[in-house]
């Protein structure tokens, strides 16, 4: 054992000493009051006798003024001044409580050492170990979190990111390397100010990850430890409110790590912490599933974020937030959609109050998310469709020049194609005036100059005339949509001809036989026949069997083709389908 009078000079030994193997020995042959194996700080102070330890707690003020004085230094002595206030906090334990006006100096100290040593991992040990060792002693952990609380106030003037990756890790390393030696009594009172600055630097993490301001690996190193302290603070057994669950959740949703746990178990990657305080976090709620937990506190996260004025940034946290919530429980954000999701989604896609164009194709990017998930369509309100048709399809449909414009118009393409597929339009109570609106703009988009917006638009028509009763288009209707369907005969592309012979046997069904006459039918029927000789197989099939459901739809057709068919057989290549069309419906051939 170390006598009364060596207690000091040994002290000062740890301080000053370069010999750093023996700093960083682990001493296994000693009791170790600690959780960590390698707790230096505590290995250290039990080799001391108990008289010893009286002599250094009486001295205990001037050393740690001592330390402090030197602390401007403490770039030269990373790893010493950390390791020896561990030390002496150990030794002195019950002195720790009565400098409270000392305890924010120690814990600035703490975290720059955490900020600026991220190369030097003996500083980062020594550092850990010296915040262990204060939240193993300490019992009024009030200067502990109203520091942190300072430190998080003197980070976020007007909600800016002022503060490097590196800082912000270092200020959570120390709140949930604290949490895991500290006292669970002394600790609830401040839970709910813990959970905040938890969720604060998790938003802020995420937005410096969006922005690219933080590095890879910064970020993986945020996420483990954000998740470790949210491990420690569920470990203690913490008396939280509803809201205090939602805001840790919103913080862990924000970490991407936390969110793998939402992919199959096959593609989740083995992470022991993520997986620790995802079971403390059910266990605490009291909810058998990651999916169920998100669902019962939906609402709540959702009320969390701030009033968008007008819009939010795609890179801040609160878009990020509304972003993970819909991907992670769709059915719950289409079920809210009316009440909650909607009022936030409609400002940001509406070209009027958002003129961010990038901004307004990620949130239709994520409309379409919604409806494209499983089961959400008929989650759908006959509001919630009107709703997503008027308020996000229709406005950023409309034709603009230039390659942003037109991603931005296929995004929309997109939700519709989604709306209508999944079958969220059966809903509607007014469904052929809803469509109607629709109809000159598709129009206009089935002439894109980009292949797949033509193909999309082409696939909604189809299915909303799938839709849509017998003979329910009206006259002038019908007068905007089959010249252009028609001329996509002529599209470089073979799926969309392909895709115009059943966009265009569905719309026969929906016009009747009064509406398909005329000067409109020799017009489709010459087109018709000019390309039942295409050079494409599959093509003349389609065009074939369009030719034969037209005829059928109306027998009066049969006069036209063959008076069309008549000058324009006897130049087709091959003569098979015209033989197989004119004996079956005329008298020629």
């Amino acid at each position: 054992m170390i006598r009364p009078e060596q207690a000091l000079g040994s002290h000062w030994q740890v301080q000053s000493s370069m010999a750093s193997d023996w700093c960083l020995a682990e001493l296994s042959s000693s009791p170790v009051p600690s959780r960590t194996r390698h707790d230096f700080a505590c290995n250290v102070a039990c080799l001391v006798s108990s008289s010893a330890a009286r002599l250094v707690t009486l001295h205990f003020q001037q050393i740690l003024n001592i330390h402090l004085a030197r602390a401007s230094f403490w770039k030269l002595q990373a790893f010493r001044i950390p390791r020896a206030l561990g030390v002496l906090t150990s030794i002195a334990r019950i002195s720790v409580n009565v400098l409270p006006t000392q305890l924010p100096k120690l814990l600035i100290l703490y975290c720059n050492s955490l900020d600026t040593c991220l190369e030097d991992r003996t500083a980062q040990d020594g550092s850990y170990a010296a915040i262990r060792a204060l939240g193993a002693n300490l019992k009024d952990y009030a200067p502990i979190f109203d520091t942190l609380s300072w430190l998080q106030a003197k980070e976020r003037p007007a909600g800016a990111i002022t503060c490097s990756a590196a800082r912000q890790n270092g200020i959570v390393g120390v709140l949930s390397t604290f949490l895991g030696r500290a006292n669970a009594s002394y600790t609830s009172p401040h839970a709910g100010m813990i959970v905040n600055t938890l969720s604060w630097y998790a938003e802020r993490n995420a937005e410096g990850r969006a922005k690219s301001l933080a590095k890879a690996d910064s970020s993986d190193t945020a996420d483990v430890l954000f998740c470790c302290a949210v491990g420690n603070l569920l470990s203690l057994k913490p008396m939280l409110q509803k809201a205090s669950h939602a805001r840790l959740i919103h913080g862990l949703l924000l970490s991407p790590s936390f969110r793998a746990v939402f992919l199959p178990p096959s593609k989740r990657p083995d992470n022991y912490v993520v997986t620790q305080s995802m079971r403390l976090l059910l266990n605490e709620c009291a909810l058998p599933s990651a999916t169920e937990l998100i669902e019962h506190y939906f609402d709540t996260i959702l009320d969390l974020l701030p009033r968008a004025n007008p819009c939010y940034e795609i890179q801040s946290g609160s878009w990020l937030l509304l972003s993970v919530l819909v991907h992670a429980c769709p059915r719950a954000a289409a079920r809210a959609f009316d009440e909650s999701v909607a009022p936030i989604l409609l400002v940001h896609l509406n070209p009027l109050i958002n003129r961010n164009p990038e901004a307004r194709i990620h949130a239709l990017s994520l409309v379409h998310v919604l409806v494209c998930a499983p089961d959400t369509p008929k989650l759908f309100s006959d509001l919630s469709t009107r709703t997503l048709i008027e308020g996000a399809v229709v406005p950023n449909l409309v034709w603009a020049a230039g390659r942003t414009a037109n991603t931005t118009r296929k995004a929309a393409l997109a939700v519709l194609h989604g709306l209508v597929q999944g079958g969220a339009l059966l809903s509607c109570t007014n469904y052929a005036q809803l469509m109607s609106k629709l109809y000159p703009i598709l129009g206009t988009n089935v002439q894109e100059y980009d292949t797949s917006s033509r193909e999309i638009s082409l696939s909604c028509l189809n299915g909303i005339f799938d839709l849509l009763p017998s003979a329910s288009l009206q006259e002038h209707e019908f007068n905007v949509l089959y010249p252009v369907i028609m001329k996509r005969l002529d599209d470089s592309s073979d799926n969309i001809r392909l895709n115009v012979c059943s966009t265009f046997s569905a719309l026969i069904r929906v016009a009747g036989p009064d509406l398909l006459s005329g000067t409109a039918l020799e017009y489709c029927a010459e087109h018709f026949l000019v390309h039942l000789d295409d050079k494409n197989a599959d093509i003349q099939k389609a065009i074939f069997r369009t030719l034969e459901v037209l005829v059928a739809h109306n027998p009066s057709v049969v006069d036209v083709l063959s008076k069309k068919l008549c000058p324009i057989g006897t130049s087709h290549r091959d003569l098979r389908l015209v033989g197989r069309l004119l004996p079956r419906h005329s008298p020629y051939g």
